[in-house]
């Protein structure tokens, strides 16, 4: 036998295997249990392609609710529940739908008729839990690093030449010195002797970090550690200089405090820093190592800041190509989202008591919960936290009792920096619960279930009570536009509320017509993986080609109660899905909406899809869109506009105050987005300060530095620090300086019982 025949066999052998093995893997998971959320879908279960003996009905103008039944009871119809604007269901006799649907279109009082059609949602299959989680052995690294805003950092003030083809972190090393410094080993770290900090990246907050390197054949040799401050609007600044003798060979680790110039803070703040390392050379320093690192917003919880397992946000290149993923931190340094962007989770319901999601719930202050009063008079009873929709059995209870919700809403605004579970795109924004898909259990299966006329309300809903991003989970794929009329028009009311809506491409891993993401109004997301590479379930074609793709496989998230956490999934990701990557477009979305909260939705739609990293041919196109999500671009190339809490200050002094101070308080963006500085010498601004949104600043007037009794005037102006600014704040500022302010003493007063 031939070398090339045992090869051939050989092969067709392993292949025989793989596709034995592959639906034994696809199917494997624990067994079915009663708890929410397990068990497989019964492929011997037949599912209806929509719903038996109700249609969907658009009159032209509205009628009155005699009108309409008398207008259906001649076709033999009757009137169901209004769904949305002049849109009802209708009751016909079961079997005889696709009928009526075609004599319904031919009545002119009639405007669209379509079948209630069944919603598409992924198989349901358990989620794995956190504990199972390992890196991927095969992980290819196919993709450089990125630069991130090259360019705009004075490194040639230094005498050194950025590489900008290295990353946005590296600098360079300068070459090896005669003394015998290993500068190749020149690095970062939070710890002495430690490793390199990830992506170059020393989280907020921290008060010290460590200049570590290799040498060896010093002899009582001084060496110079330099770190500058790197700012875009002004030359660097020392923040530390220190000198070392090192003799013979080892590691050095220079400590470097913040406290050596942040004396106030004593932490480093956000921003670019850039450690040299000079050796003396005939009495003058030659630089011969450095390293540029950067300060950015990373939160203290465990599965972000610890375990690193959210690769999506933040790709160190431990799972995965470094960089691979949508550059939160650097969104968050500008914000980490305002509580007033509300996003409505459309899908299967939310855990509202899961910890990590139970203080990021909406919550509709107008009702009352319980009191079966519709007391805000918007439809609904009792709908404190969102809702569910489903066949005309809605109710107020929109938890989840499948888990695609829950696992959606965690990663667009988990609750963060809480110091346990995961982090949310946006830290700030409120979750909406729509339930429009429900767990069917049957003897023999486990069926998501839900329809169109339930998607409607849904949307209506959502748009109705303020949220400004719909997210939409479940699909319908159909090729005929006029079976899908009437979801056109709840998506167009939607819009035209303000609201951007946000939906998947689906997970067929095919080129199908998906809705609603092919409707204009749509931003569709498809996936991809921590390669940057289109995952092999996502859809591709039409729906994709005016929308964008994000990372959706092996997605860490918020899961039902019972189960804080879990991945989607490793080895084998049957949860892959698209809606983990719309869901974090979702999460940019009301990130941006934060920087300048009257933009429009198609304004917010074109500043996601002009920063994406564009990772197929150049431009758009129908397998990644217009690119992968970078939220870091996004949110900073969004015109910032400045929103303080405070018109004007007014500040009355006497000779008993030595300074007095109020506080401004910006509640959209963090302190690393704005400055302020004020005309007058007796006026002090201190900050902004904070770690994280919202941020503030304090403004003091100092006494001794006005001359007389009298009234003062000045202006505190206040500036963005982003690449795209909005125009100057000025706040005036009105000093009354007299001798003495009147003081008067009120007692507290508490009323007891009455006495005998």
């Amino acid at each position: 036998m031939s070398t090339y025949t045992r090869t051939l066999i050989t092969c067709l052998f392993v292949a025989l295997l793989a596709y034995l093995a592959t639906p034994m893997i696809a199917k494997a998971g624990p067994p079915t249990t009663n708890r929410p959320g397990e068990g497989h879908v019964d492929d011997s279960v037949s599912l209806p392609r929509y719903a038996a003996g109700r249609i969907l009905v658009r009159f032209r103008q509205a009628p009155t609710q005699a009108s309409a039944s008398a207008l259906l009871s001649s076709y033999g119809a009757e009137l169901g529940e209004r769904i949305g604007v002049d849109t009802y269901t209708v009751s016909v006799p079961p079997g005889q739908e696709e009928m009526f649907v075609t004599r319904l279109r031919k009545d002119p009082a009639v405007e669209s008729a379509m079948l209630d059609l069944r919603l598409e949602v992924p198989l349901l299959d358990p989620l794995g839990g956190f504990q199972n989680l390992k890196p991927p052995k095969n992980l290819k690294i196919s993709r450089g690093n990125r630069p991130f805003l090259g360019g705009l950092f004075p490194w040639k003030s230094l005498g050194v030449t950025a590489d900008k083809g290295a990353g946005w972190w590296s600098a360079p090393s300068l070459g090896a010195t005669s003394g015998g410094v290993i500068t190749d080993t020149l690095r970062m770290s939070t710890v002495p002797d430690g490793a390199a900090l990830p992506e170059n990246t020393l989280p907020t907050e921290s008060p010290q970090t460590y200049a570590v390197f290799d040498y060896q054949e010093l002899e009582d040799e001084p060496i110079r550690v330099q770190v500058y401050s790197l700012d875009i609007e002004s030359s660097p600044i020392v923040v530390f200089d220190a000198v070392e003798t090192l003799n013979g060979m080892g590691t050095a680790s220079i400590v470097v405090p913040a406290s050596a110039h942040f004396v106030e803070s004593g932490t480093f703040p956000i921003g670019h820093y850039l450690t040299l390392v000079y050796e003396s050379v005939s009495g003058s320093w030659k630089a011969i190592g450095t390293v540029a690192w950067h300060v950015s917003t990373q939160p203290n919880d465990r599965w972000f800041l610890t375990d690193r397992y959210q690769w999506n946000l933040h790709n160190s290149g431990e799972r995965g190509t470094r960089d691979a993923d949508i550059d939160a931190p650097e969104a968050w340094d500008v914000t980490t989202g305002s509580e007033s962007v509300t996003i409505a989770v459309v899908s299967s319901g939310v855990a509202l008591d899961h910890p990590d999601l139970k203080n990021k719930i909406w919550k509709n202050e107008d009702e009352v919960a319980g009191n079966n009063v519709d007391d805000d008079g918007n439809g609904y009873i009792d709908d404190v936290n969102g809702y569910e929709f489903f066949q005309e059995d809605d109710n107020p209870d929109p938890g989840d009792d499948i888990g695609w919700g829950t696992f959606a809403a965690g990663i667009a605004a988990a609750e963060t920096n809480n110091q346990v579970g995961m982090a949310g795109v946006s830290w700030g924004a409120r979750i909406m619960p729509i339930k429009v898909v429900r767990l069917l259990v049957t003897s023999s299966a486990r069926i998501p279930y839900g329809f169109v006329s339930d998607l409607i309300q849904g949307l209506h809903y959502a748009a109705d009570n303020g949220a400004r991003v719909i997210f939409v989970a479940p699909i319908v794929s159909s090729a005929e536009f006029e079976k899908v009329e009437m979801l056109r028009q709840a998506v167009e009311y939607a819009a035209d509320q303000g609201a951007l809506i946000v939906g998947v491409v689906g997970d067929q891993g095919r080129d199908d017509a998906v809705w609603p993401a092919l409707f204009p109004q749509v931003l569709g997301v498809g996936a991809t993986d921590y390669n940057d590479e289109l995952t092999e379930f996502t859809n591709v074609g039409e729906a994709l080609g005016g929308g964008l793709v994000a990372p959706g496989k092996l997605i860490l998230s918020t899961c039902t109660s019972y189960l804080p956490a879990c991945v989607s999934t490793y080895p084998v990701d049957v949860h892959g899905q698209t809606a983990w990557a719309a869901a974090q477009v979702a999460g940019v979305a009301s990130l941006v909406w934060s920087v300048n909260p009257e933009l429009s939705p198609e304004e917010v739609r074109q500043r996601l899809e002009e920063t994406t990293d564009d990772l197929g041919p150049p431009g758009p196109d129908h397998l990644y869109g217009h690119g992968r999500l970078n939220a870091g671009r996004a949110v900073r190339w969004t015109r910032h506009l400045l929103h303080v809490d405070v018109p004007a200050l007014f500040f009355l002094v006497d000779d008993h105050d030595q300074h007095v101070c109020r506080v401004i308080r910006n509640y959209a963006t963090g302190p690393f987005s704005w400055s302020a500085s004020g005309n007058a010498d007796w006026l002090q601004v201190s900050g902004p300060t904070g770690t994280f949104t919202p941020s503030e600043l304090e403004v003091c007037v100092l006494r001794t530095a006005l001359a007389e009794y009298d009234t003062y005037a000045a202006t505190l102006t206040i500036l963005s620090t982003l690449d795209t600014q909005s125009e100057p704040v000025s706040i005036p500022v009105t000093v009354k300086y007299i001798p003495q302010k009147s003081r008067a003493f009120v007692p507290f007063v508490t009323r007891g019982p009455a006495r005998e």
